[in-house]
């Protein structure tokens, strides 16, 4: 398995997992402690990796994830000694790698990791390809924005539309959402 580790796992994780036969990298390591959560994300869905963190923001977590498919564990324990780390760690993987390799979020939390949560939030897999791969949803997102916006008689040009239809979006629908919506006159 592939690991990103975020700054407040310590490097001796990323080793252990290493020795363990897995390919681990810490952001440190390689120069990336300054990055954006969603560059981090970006990263780890380019690289498959699975993303080891103890302090980043579960809302943030919840919706990146979601949307690239990326797996992330975080630690939410007092004790964060990489010997701790490395023994919930190891529980984690033996007992939810299948799920891993799909993309979740598991919580390790005081000495366990949240299966209940794991649970709650794998009730359903929705798959939903990128806006560029259907973009015949365009036009039907589009009215649907414009009708949103407290504006009176708001419109698309089909100039406007037609410049939307060949846009790759990469950020999906809340890249959409924000161009239409500033744009909107």
């Amino acid at each position: 398995m592939k690991f990103l580790a975020d700054m407040g796992i310590s490097p001796a994780t990323v080793t252990w997992l290493n020795q363990q036969g897995h390919d681990a990298k810490h952001l440190a390591e390689e120069r990336l402690h300054k990055l954006s959560d969603r560059e981090i994300f970006d990263k780890a869905g380019k690289e498959n990796r699975i993303i080891l963190t103890t302090d980043l923001d579960f809302g943030e977590i919840a919706v990146s994830a979601a949307s690239a498919r990326i797996s992330v564990i975080i630690f939410r324990q007092e004790d964060r000694t990489p010997a701790s780390i490395n023994q919930y760690l190891e529980k984690v993987i033996n007992a939810a790698k299948t799920e891993l390799e799909k993309g979740v979020i598991l919580i390790v939390q005081e000495g366990r990791f949240r299966e209940d949560l794991f649970f709650r939030l794998n009730v359903m897999v929705l798959e939903l390809p990128p806006l560029r791969e259907r973009k015949e949803d365009i036009p039907v997102l589009v009215r649907h924005i414009l009708n949103g916006l407290d504006r009176d008689e708001v419109s698309c040009s089909s100039e406007a539309m037609d410049f939307l239809m060949r846009y790759n979006w990469p950020g999906n629908v809340r890249e959409l959402k924000n161009a239409v919506a500033t744009r909107a006159t």
